[in-house]
């Protein structure tokens, strides 16, 4: 959906259900700037839009962006840096760091545009993931049996799989403590990239 300053809809485009999130930012870009004439824009999502190509699609536009980070599935060295206490700053009770890098393709080629990282912490964020991540963890623990195992077909509809690791091929599953103990270290952490560098973190 795009929407004016003020936040009133403008224009919105609905997807077929087999549509990857990722899939759908490009075309409908595409369809505002051939409709509307679009000279200032700012992009705002969530990780699923968070892919490379999306983020090399408006730069190339020269549009502005806001665009929730896929942590988890950062490099080791980002993670690193993430939990790195150093130059954190507390900002009033808003816990952040900033760097700004370089963008590039595959992570190789530099293409001359610049984009800030914001890395921020919240107690009340971290509060919410462990509770999210408790809950799955108890949903799976009613289910065990008395191996503490549970069964392929009992875990059949579970949308997340993440803390959980498969045995006996698929036909069985566990608890991955390595996988909850890795989540953990990461609760109440949030990242976000921009390339609008005239905005304050607040």
């Amino acid at each position: 959906m795009a929407t004016d300053e003020n936040g009133i809809p403008l224009h919105y485009k609905i997807f077929p259900g087999n549509v990857a999130d990722p899939n759908t930012l490009i075309p409908f870009m595409l369809e505002i700037a051939d409709i509307y004439e679009v000279n200032s824009v700012t992009i705002i999502a969530d990780k699923g839009m968070s892919v490379n190509r999306n983020i090399r699609f408006l730069e190339s536009k020269n549009w502005k962006y806001i665009i929730s980070y896929r942590m988890k599935a950062g490099s080791k060295q980002f993670k690193e840096y993430v939990l790195d206490e150093k130059d954190y700053i507390n900002d009033g009770g808003l816990i952040y760091k900033t760097r700004d890098i370089a963008s590039s393709y595959n992570k190789k080629r530099i293409n001359g545009h610049f984009r800030r990282q914001i890395i921020s912490f919240s107690q009340k964020r971290a509060t919410k993931d462990k509770n999210n991540r408790d809950i799955l963890i108890q949903n799976f623990t009613k289910k065990m049996n008395k191996d503490n195992l549970v069964s392929c077909d009992d875990l059949a509809g579970s949308k997340k799989y993440r803390f959980f690791k498969p045995i006996n091929k698929g036909a069985f599953y566990e608890l991955d403590i390595e996988k909850i103990q890795e989540d953990q270290k990461y609760d109440g952490y949030y990242v976000y990239e921009t390339n609008r560098t005239d905005l304050s973190v607040k």
